[in-house]
């Protein structure tokens, strides 16, 4: 919206569109009602927080009019409070840690100009996949532009994604 950090925040959208999703989900069928989620970013210099919770307002504004724009996903703000938004190195929290090994392995896995790039890290967490009725493509892992063949991908940035249910 504007700010510096408008990639980071589209692509926290995802994560938070899907992490609201499972947290909603799993608390009404456990608890029979929406119960809060605790958010932890790895505080990094260069990004303000901030921005990142007043572009998820904005969303939940688009939400309740019913014009959010890519509105597959929406952030369940049923289960999301900002008071229970942190920020922490990531020394701190060995959480954030394996959220970075995670991320590490999937870019690994499909960046093309790496000359380590390798898929197996990466198709190791296949079974701590997130899956949505049974599919991990396009809800544990998204690919962005959709169709899948508009990323314009190479052969081999397409291996991990197809691994885990694209078709090209």
């Amino acid at each position: 919206m504007g700010g510096k950090q408008w990639f980071y925040n589209f692509c926290v959208r995802f994560l938070m569109e899907r992490v609201t999703d499972c947290c909603l989900r799993d608390s009404i069928k456990h608890y029979g009602s929406p119960k809060n989620l605790k958010v932890i970013f790895s505080q990094r210099g260069g990004h303000y927080y901030g921005q990142t919770k007043a572009y998820w307002e904005h969303l939940r504004h688009q939400a309740i009019a019913g014009t959010t724009y890519l509105n597959k996903w929406e952030i369940k703000h049923d289960v999301l409070r900002y008071s229970l938004v942190e920020y922490t190195p990531h020394v701190n929290v060995a959480g954030l840690q394996l959220a970075d090994a995670v991320a590490s392995a999937f870019y690994q896995a499909c960046d093309g100009l790496d000359v380590t790039r390798d898929i197996g890290p990466a198709v190791i967490l296949e079974p701590w996949m997130a899956r949505r009725t049974g599919v991990i493509a396009d809800f544990g892992l998204v690919l962005q532009p959709t169709p899948p063949w508009r990323a314009k991908l190479t052969p081999e940035q397409q291996e991990i994604f197809k691994f885990y249910g694209y078709k090209f």
